[in-house]
């Protein structure tokens, strides 16, 4: 499950980095959009490792017992993305489209990566 995990989001990260190099040869992006898409890149893929890390240790554990972890951790999740869009949107000057439309390009790839990666281990046992 490690190396599926690791390998998805190198991935995902490997496309949105040519895709993010390739609007800025193209758009001539400056460097306040493109600070934007890393700020993005370091807060979406943060988010998915804490996602990981709680699937990993509880994965194992009775159904209800995972549901719990799973559920308490997207929504403990979800605050803290939501705080952290806030303090970046407050205190650094980010372009802020650029910012939130990377963010959630990022984050929706990375939340369908999580469902495939639960399927496949489901599917496993």
């Amino acid at each position: 499950m490690l190396k599926r995990f690791t390998i998805g989001v190198l991935g995902i990260l490997l496309l949105y980095g040519i895709f993010s190099w390739t609007l800025n040869i193209f758009l001539e992006f400056g460097e306040k959009k493109l600070h934007s898409i890393y700020v993005s890149g370091i807060i979406a893929t943060s988010n998915i490792v804490a996602a990981f890390l709680i699937i990993y240790f509880t994965i194992n554990k009775p159904m209800k017992r995972f549901m719990q972890y799973f559920l308490g951790g997207m929504g403990i999740r979800f605050l803290l993305v939501i705080a952290t869009i806030f303090i970046v949107l407050k205190f650094t000057a980010i372009d802020t489209f650029v910012f939130i439309f990377a963010l959630f390009v990022l984050y929706f790839l990375f939340q369908i990566w999580e469902v495939v990666l639960i399927q496949w281990h489901f599917k496993e046992d």
